[in-house]
Protein backbone atom coordinates (compact mmCIF):
# COMPACT_ATOMS: atom_id res chain seq x y z
CA UNK A 1 0.00 0.00 0.00
CA UNK A 2 1.90 3.34 -1.33
CA UNK A 3 -0.71 5.73 0.93
CA UNK A 4 -1.54 5.81 4.50
CA UNK A 5 -5.18 5.19 4.85
CA UNK A 6 -7.43 7.68 6.53
CA UNK A 7 -10.90 7.53 7.73
CA UNK A 8 -13.13 10.71 7.77
CA UNK A 9 -15.74 10.65 10.76
CA UNK A 10 -18.76 13.12 11.06
CA UNK A 11 -22.08 13.76 11.46
CA UNK A 12 -25.33 13.60 9.06
CA UNK A 13 -28.00 15.82 9.55
CA UNK A 14 -30.95 16.97 7.69
CA UNK A 15 -28.99 19.86 6.06
CA UNK A 16 -26.13 17.30 4.74
CA UNK A 17 -22.42 15.87 6.12
CA UNK A 18 -20.52 17.76 8.71
CA UNK A 19 -17.03 16.41 8.66
CA UNK A 20 -15.91 16.24 12.35
CA UNK A 21 -12.63 14.42 12.24
CA UNK A 22 -10.16 12.47 9.94
CA UNK A 23 -8.57 9.66 11.29
CA UNK A 24 -5.90 7.03 10.29
CA UNK A 25 -7.20 3.66 9.83
CA UNK A 26 -3.43 2.25 11.54
CA UNK A 27 -2.10 1.28 8.19
CA UNK A 28 0.94 3.93 7.33
CA UNK A 29 1.87 4.07 3.54
CA UNK A 30 5.20 3.05 2.33
CA UNK A 31 5.86 5.08 -0.60
CA UNK A 32 9.35 3.33 -1.24
CA UNK A 33 7.21 -0.32 -1.67
CA UNK A 34 7.89 -1.83 -5.28
CA UNK A 35 6.66 -4.82 -6.84
CA UNK A 36 8.21 -8.84 -5.96
CA UNK A 37 11.09 -9.75 -8.47
CA UNK A 38 11.15 -13.45 -9.29
CA UNK A 39 13.98 -15.44 -11.03
CA UNK A 40 13.24 -18.97 -11.75
CA UNK A 41 15.09 -22.14 -13.28
CA UNK A 42 13.18 -25.23 -14.37
CA UNK A 43 14.12 -28.53 -15.94
CA UNK A 44 11.67 -30.84 -16.84
CA UNK A 45 11.63 -34.48 -18.52
CA UNK A 46 9.39 -36.46 -20.08
CA UNK A 47 9.89 -40.14 -21.05
CA UNK A 48 7.65 -43.14 -22.38
CA UNK A 49 7.75 -46.91 -22.61
CA UNK A 50 6.38 -49.73 -24.53
CA UNK A 51 4.58 -48.54 -26.52
CA UNK A 52 3.88 -45.55 -24.45
CA UNK A 53 2.01 -47.92 -22.38
CA UNK A 54 4.69 -46.31 -19.34
CA UNK A 55 4.95 -42.94 -19.23
CA UNK A 56 7.36 -40.97 -16.59
CA UNK A 57 7.36 -36.76 -16.39
CA UNK A 58 9.98 -35.54 -14.05
CA UNK A 59 10.20 -31.58 -13.45
CA UNK A 60 12.40 -29.92 -10.97
CA UNK A 61 12.87 -26.13 -10.38
CA UNK A 62 14.20 -23.41 -8.51
CA UNK A 63 12.51 -19.47 -7.55
CA UNK A 64 13.94 -16.84 -5.71
CA UNK A 65 11.54 -14.43 -4.35
CA UNK A 66 12.96 -10.81 -3.78
CA UNK A 67 11.51 -7.91 -2.35
CA UNK A 68 8.46 -10.38 -0.62
CA UNK A 69 5.71 -8.43 0.03
CA UNK A 70 4.21 -8.62 3.56
CA UNK A 71 1.70 -6.78 5.96
CA UNK A 72 3.64 -6.56 8.81
CA UNK A 73 2.86 -5.07 12.47
CA UNK A 74 4.65 -1.90 13.56
CA UNK A 75 5.68 -1.31 17.19
CA UNK A 76 2.40 1.01 18.89
CA UNK A 77 4.84 3.99 19.52
CA UNK A 78 4.70 4.02 15.45
CA UNK A 79 1.01 5.56 15.62
CA UNK A 80 0.26 3.06 13.10
CA UNK A 81 -0.85 -0.86 13.51
CA UNK A 82 0.75 -1.82 10.49
CA UNK A 83 2.53 -1.53 7.08
CA UNK A 84 3.05 -3.48 3.27
CA UNK A 85 6.51 -3.28 2.61
CA UNK A 86 9.34 -4.91 0.74
CA UNK A 87 10.73 -7.55 3.63
CA UNK A 88 12.81 -9.88 2.22
CA UNK A 89 13.39 -12.87 0.19
CA UNK A 90 12.70 -16.68 -0.09
CA UNK A 91 14.02 -19.34 -2.20
CA UNK A 92 11.41 -22.08 -3.45
CA UNK A 93 12.82 -25.77 -4.72
CA UNK A 94 11.11 -29.02 -5.46
CA UNK A 95 10.85 -31.96 -7.69
CA UNK A 96 7.89 -33.06 -8.81
CA UNK A 97 7.21 -36.85 -10.87
CA UNK A 98 4.25 -38.96 -11.83
CA UNK A 99 4.19 -41.79 -13.63
CA UNK A 100 1.28 -43.61 -15.78
CA UNK A 101 0.83 -46.84 -17.06
CA UNK A 102 -1.89 -48.54 -18.76
CA UNK A 103 -1.65 -52.12 -17.46
CA UNK A 104 -4.60 -54.15 -19.17
CA UNK A 105 -5.58 -52.40 -22.43
CA UNK A 106 -8.05 -54.72 -24.72
CA UNK A 107 -11.49 -53.59 -26.30
CA UNK A 108 -13.48 -55.13 -23.11
CA UNK A 109 -10.88 -53.88 -20.23
CA UNK A 110 -9.01 -51.09 -19.54
CA UNK A 111 -6.70 -50.88 -16.61
CA UNK A 112 -4.52 -47.45 -15.59
CA UNK A 113 -2.43 -47.00 -12.69
CA UNK A 114 -1.07 -43.29 -11.91
CA UNK A 115 1.29 -42.45 -8.76
CA UNK A 116 2.59 -39.33 -8.32
CA UNK A 117 5.67 -37.31 -5.98
CA UNK A 118 6.35 -34.20 -5.14
CA UNK A 119 9.07 -32.68 -2.29
CA UNK A 120 8.59 -29.04 -2.17
CA UNK A 121 10.58 -26.67 0.21
CA UNK A 122 10.76 -23.01 0.90
CA UNK A 123 13.89 -21.33 2.52
CA UNK A 124 13.79 -17.53 4.00
CA UNK A 125 17.01 -16.44 2.51
CA UNK A 126 17.38 -12.55 3.82
CA UNK A 127 14.88 -10.01 5.63
CA UNK A 128 15.35 -6.19 5.45
CA UNK A 129 17.90 -4.82 7.73
CA UNK A 130 19.78 -7.64 8.12
CA UNK A 131 17.51 -8.89 10.36
CA UNK A 132 16.84 -12.53 11.79
CA UNK A 133 13.22 -12.49 12.28
CA UNK A 134 9.68 -10.61 11.96
CA UNK A 135 6.92 -11.55 14.09
CA UNK A 136 2.94 -11.07 12.89
CA UNK A 137 2.01 -9.24 16.21
CA UNK A 138 -1.56 -8.38 16.49
CA UNK A 139 -3.52 -6.89 19.35
CA UNK A 140 0.15 -7.71 21.03
CA UNK A 141 -0.48 -11.42 20.67
CA UNK A 142 2.33 -13.05 18.47
CA UNK A 143 0.50 -14.94 15.58
CA UNK A 144 1.28 -18.95 14.51
CA UNK A 145 1.26 -17.70 11.03
CA UNK A 146 2.96 -15.15 9.05
CA UNK A 147 6.23 -14.97 10.90
CA UNK A 148 9.90 -15.23 8.86
CA UNK A 149 12.65 -16.46 10.06
CA UNK A 150 15.75 -16.48 8.39
CA UNK A 151 17.14 -20.30 7.53
CA UNK A 152 13.69 -20.95 8.04
CA UNK A 153 10.35 -22.33 6.13
CA UNK A 154 7.89 -19.40 5.76
CA UNK A 155 5.70 -19.72 8.64
CA UNK A 156 7.43 -21.26 11.17
CA UNK A 157 6.92 -20.35 14.77
CA UNK A 158 8.87 -20.89 17.61
CA UNK A 159 7.28 -22.58 20.73
CA UNK A 160 9.03 -22.63 24.09
CA UNK A 161 10.35 -26.09 24.74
Amino acid sequence: MYETLYTISGIVTDTGYTPTSTLENGRRGTPEISWERQQQWNLGLDMAFLNTRINLSVDAYLIDNKDLLMTRSLPGISGYQRATENVGSIRNKGIEASLNASIIENKDFSWNASATFSLDRNEVTSLYGGRQFIYNVQDQVVQNEGNLFVGQPRNTFLVYQ
